[in-house]
């Protein structure tokens, strides 16, 4: 699906807290507030609860046997 570019300010105390997290645990700011903004538009019924499913990967070939 293709992103769409959103520019907006937060506030001090959030940035503070996206950064700790994504020292904490590598995950980018960015991805951080997909995450909460998908779960919150979910929670409010604008989107359905349903995730997005990343392709899966083919199976290598071989004797499972």
């Amino acid at each position: 699906m293709p992103r769409k570019l959103y520019n907006f300010l937060i506030d001090a105390d959030l940035a503070a807290g996206l950064k700790a997290m994504k020292a904490r645990d590598g995950v980018a700011e960015s991805e951080q507030l997909r995450r909460a903004l998908r779960e919150w538009l979910t929670k409010h019924g604008v989107m359905k609860s349903g995730r997005r499913r990343e392709r899966s990967r083919k199976r290598q070939g071989g004797n499972h046997g």
